[in-house]
C-alpha cells in the first residue's frame, strides 16, 4: 500500500462536540500510522492547543498550525510570521472599527481592546492557553510591534456586529501583505501572505516526497478550502456547509460520528 500524508482539521472534523477525539477515531488513526501512513494535525488553533490534540492520539501524530504559519517538517519547526505593515494594518482596523483582534505566538495570545467572556465553546478552544497570563493585552502598535517576529498569526472574533466583520474584512483584503481566511461565519483568520493550510501541504509533500494524489485531507470550514485543492483525496464532513463541500471529492459522516474513521476505513480496505 502507497504511503499517504493525511491532514486533519481539528474543530467540526477530528473531534466531537465535547472537543475530544473519540476512541474509535483515535484506533483507527493508530492502525494507520503502523502501516505507514503520516497524519498531521492542521488547524487554524495555535502550535499548543494543536499539540495537546495531537498527543492525544499518539506521539506521532504531527502537527500544522496557525492555518499553515507553523508546522512541524523533520526535526524543526517551520514558521512564516506576519510582518510590521502587516501587524500595523491589522491593529488600525481593530482600533478604527473597535474590535478586539487576537495574535498568536507558537504559546502566547495578544489581544488589542478586550478578552471577551461570552465566546462560545468554539472560539475559547480557539483561544486557549495552558495558564491565563499568557492572554497578554497589546496597548499600543509599538507595544505590539516589540512582537513582531514573534507574532505568525491572527484572528478576529465579532458575534455582534456582522456589518463591522465584513467591511473589516474588505478593507483587509485589499492588503499586499496578508491573506484572509475563515473556519467560521463570526471570524477573520489573518496569516502572511499566501500562508495557508495548502502552503504546509506543498513543504510537506516535498519532505516526504509524496505525490499529490497521495494526500488525504479533512475539514469542515473555509479555511480548509485550499487545503482541499492541495489534496488528491478532499473529504468534507457531514456538518460541513454547502460550499465548503463543493469543493470536496467526497462527504464524510459528521464529526460526531467519526467521519475520519469511517472513511478512512473504506478508503484503505
Amino acid at each position: 500500500m502507497n504511503q499517504h500524508l493525511i491532514f486533519m482539521d481539528i474543530d467540526g472534523t477530528l473531534v466531537n462536540n465535547d472537543y475530544v477525539v473519540s476512541q474509535k477515531t483515535i484506533e483507527t488513526i493508530k492502525k494507520y500510522q503502523k502501516e505507514g501512513h503520516i497524519f498531521y494535525i492542521s488547524t487554524g488553533r495555535m502550535l499548543i492547543s494543536a499539540r495537546q490534540v495531537a498527543k492525544s492520539i499518539s506521539p506521532e501524530t504531527l502537527e500544522v498550525a496557525s492555518n499553515g504559519s507553523i508546522f512541524e517538517i523533520g526535526d524543526t519547526i517551520h514558521t512564516a510570521s506576519l510582518s510590521t505593515n502587516a501587524l500595523t494594518e491589522i491593529y488600525h482596523q481593530s482600533i478604527d472599527k473597535k474590535a478586539s483582534v487576537f495574535f498568536f505566538t507558537s504559546k502566547d495570545v495578544f489581544y488589542t481592546l478586550t478578552l471577551p467572556s461570552y465566546f462560545n465553546n468554539n472560539d475559547q478552544q480557539r483561544l486557549a492557553v495552558q495558564d491565563k497570563t499568557q492572554h497578554i493585552q497589546i496597548k499600543n502598535l509599538d507595544d505590539l510591534l516589540t512582537h513582531q517576529g514573534q507574532i505568525i498569526n491572527a484572528i478576529l472574533i465579532m458575534d455582534e456586529n456582522p456589518k463591522i466583520l465584513k467591511s473589516i474584512k474588505t478593507e483587509l483584503e485589499a492588503s499586499q501583505d496578508i491573506s484572509l481566511s475563515s473556519s467560521s461565519s463570526n471570524n477573520i483568520e489573518i496569516t502572511a501572505k499566501n500562508v495557508n493550510k495548502a502552503y504546509a501541504i506543498h513543504h510537506l509533500k516535498n519532505f516526504y516526497h509524496i505525490p499529490t494524489d497521495q494526500i488525504i485531507s479533512f475539514g469542515d470550514g473555509q479555511n480548509d478550502i485550499e487545503m482541499f485543492q492541495h489534496s488528491g483525496v478532499s473529504v468534507a464532513m457531514k456538518n460541513a456547509s454547502d460550499e465548503v463541500k463543493k469543493y470536496a471529492d467526497y462527504v464524510t459522516e459528521s464529526n460526531i460520528n467519526d467521519g475520519i474513521a469511517v472513511f478512512l476505513n473504506k478508503y484503505f480496505k
